[in-house]
């Protein structure tokens, strides 16, 4: 968050002991945050919508990296076999499981067989990652969870 110099809002906000922002390291909004942009392998601006470029990606099999405040989250569309074995050779990572993710609940159960638990804690403001049972007909490559009858996200 170095390189976003924050608007005055935000400064007021960080400066203030009473704000419940106090120090908070990614205060930013709309104004003086980061925005989306999608980039080239070479680090050059692609035109368009950000969500949609990466997500086209996706689509063709790629691997896409998403920088957030901790660092960069790698994907892949997780029912395509060769990404998942792409970015299995990138990170060498020969069998530790992916997580996967999911839009919400309803998407999520058509991944893996969910109980009323496991709901909670998918829905919970700490959102841990939930190992749950994979259906059969899960649309997931093998390669995400090599030998495990668990998907988690």
């Amino acid at each position: 968050m170095a390189d976003f110099a924050m608007c005055a809002a935000c400064a007021r906000e960080y400066g203030d002991p009473g704000d419940r922002r106090f120090h908070a390291q990614p205060v930013c909004c709309p104004a003086c945050g980061p925005e989306l942009r999608a980039l080239d392998a070479a680090g050059r601006p692609v035109p368009g919508d950000p969500v949609e470029v990466a997500a086209g990606w996706l689509k063709e099999g790629r691997v896409v990296a998403i920088k957030g405040l901790g660092g960069y989250h790698l994907a892949v569309l997780a029912a395509d076999g060769t990404a998942v074995a792409v970015l299995r050779a990138r990170k060498r990572r020969e069998s530790r499981p992916f997580a996967v993710l999911a839009q919400d609940v309803a998407a999520a159960g058509t991944l893996v067989h969910l109980d009323p638990a496991a709901e909670r804690l998918l829905t919970g403001t700490p959102r841990p990652i939930v190992l749950a049972p994979r259906r059969r007909d899960a649309p997931v490559a093998d390669a995400v969870a090599p030998g495990a009858r668990d998907l988690g996200g």
